[in-house]
């Protein structure tokens, strides 16, 4: 008689490896076909539904919404092109922030994306975001550093008696109020130089090299591990949130710019991965040691510390970063989900400059309307379509083929560009910055009292 194996029962790493690409094949496959698809294709596997559901939620590979009813569209690209992995946050309550809109699926290639649930008049006032964290750009951080802004939200702190400060030496971190203090404790103890002493490296190699993808990984990390202790329930919640947020590693993102990393990239993520884990795992002072200790008493589920603290995970948290993040440094749970276009039809704006400068508010440039996708540009509108394009190749988003770019690409004749090169111009000089709006910069640095 020939013996049965008996059914082997999965790690959650090994589940989860073998579910990402088959989420990746069926995007819009329910649960329950889904858990048949991988027994069919793990035939040795035991896997309870029960199991199946809870690592499926918690690494955001639930089935996503099809841009159209039926099949998920079909790329014509070749397969071998790399796209950023998108996943639907299925615990995500929009209404949270405005009833106006809704998370829509539209395939592969583009991800998610937000379109309006009703008419959205020009001028009106879509919604408020509050960032979910916040890695200021370098001239608010400076101000951080020297106690002349809010720890907490960035805001610029006045001589208010309500201003308070963190109690550990040597942090000089100040916050504008208690309750400021009190809401950050959710990541500010993990980078406080008082509470832990080990992160300060990490942080002075971000501002060092101007590296705002690292000092924000670094206050992701931070969220996760305080949710990690403070509920099991916050942090599936803060997981489900990073899950959410669109994912390309930087190998990946270096290739798909027809590059290839070099030698000197990799030394710099090794090194950056080096004191990352110096930070929050492996400090090299006993003294670092303890007190990190005291911040991080629990473990963390094993796929869960694997995707923060690998090295292939931390490279992907960099990518995650670099996809995300506003121009100025925020991470916004429902403004990471808009997509771009060169005449984007609504703008991000800091409008609250003297009460919460890293809150941004979504205003419509035009009437829009219902089901119609709401958009901003990630690249100065004002630069020409060659230097947008090749700022959102750099970034991992291939070619635009907007209305814009494709009218502009045909006006622009062969002639036209050799001339530019002729003169020492290029198009777009000296605009690179990725803001929204033209006035988005000076109301952060009027903000700032500078």
């Amino acid at each position: 008689m020939t013996a049965i194996s008996a059914p082997i029962s999965p790690s959650d790493e090994e589940l989860i490896a073998a579910l990402r690409p088959l989420r990746l094949e069926n995007p819009t496959l329910g649960l329950a076909k889904f858990h048949a698809l991988l027994l069919k294709r793990q035939p040795s596997w035991t896997v309870s539904e029960k199991r199946f559901r809870k690592v499926v939620q918690n690494n955001g590979l639930s089935a996503l919404k099809a841009a159209e009813s039926g099949s998920h569209e079909v790329e014509s690209e070749s397969e071998s092109k790399i796209y950023p992995t998108f996943r639907i946050n299925e615990g995500l309550d929009v209404t949270k922030w405005t009833s106006k809109v809704e998370v829509k699926y539209f395939g592969r290639k583009k991800g998610k994306g937000l379109v309006a649930k009703g008419a959205i008049a020009k001028g009106e006032t879509i919604w408020k975001e509050d960032p979910w964290i916040i890695a200021p750009e370098w001239v608010i951080y400076r101000g951080q550093e020297h106690s002349l802004s809010c720890m907490h939200c960035t805001t610029p702190l006045s001589e208010s008696r309500m201003v308070v400060s963190c109690p550990t030496a040597p942090c000089v971190g100040r916050f504008c109020n208690r309750l400021c203090l009190a809401k950050s404790a959710m990541v500010h103890p993990y980078l406080c130089r008082g509470q832990n002493p080990g992160a300060a490296a990490l942080l002075d190699l971000a501002k060092r090299s101007s590296w705002i993808g690292l000092h924000a990984l670094a206050h992701q990390t931070a969220k996760v591990l305080a949710g990690n202790e403070k509920s099991d329930g916050e942090r599936e919640g803060q997981w489900r949130i990073v899950r959410g947020f669109a994912e390309m590693g930087m190998e990946d993102r270096v290739k798909e710019n027809g590059q290839t990393a070099t030698p000197r990239d990799r030394v710099a993520w090794e090194n950056a991965h080096k004191v990352f884990m110096q930070a929050f795992r492996r400090p090299i002072d006993e003294s670092h040691q303890k007190k990190l200790a005291k911040l991080t008493r629990l473990a963390l589920p094993d796929d869960i510390e694997n995707e923060l603290f690998s090295y292939e995970g931390f490279l992907r948290g960099l990518g995650r970063m670099n996809l995300n993040l506003e121009a100025h440094g925020g991470l916004y749970i429902l403004h990471s989900h808009l997509n771009h276009a060169c005449g984007p039809n609504v703008s991000v704006r800091h409008l609250d400059q003297r009460s919460a400068l890293g809150r941004i508010t979504l205003i419509a440039l035009e009437d829009i309307e219902p089901g119609q996708e709401l958009l901003i540009t990630y690249v100065n509108p004002d630069a020409g379509v060659r230097e947008r394009r090749r700022l959102l190749r750099e970034w991992g988003f291939g070619e635009c083929n907007c209305k814009q770019c494709e009218k502009e690409a045909a006006e622009l004749t062969p002639e036209a560009g050799a001339e530019l090169i002729k003169n020492g111009e290029s198009e777009g000089e000296g605009s690179s910055l990725p803001i929204d709006h033209p006035d988005l910069e000076h109301e952060l640095r009027e903000g700032f009292g500078l």
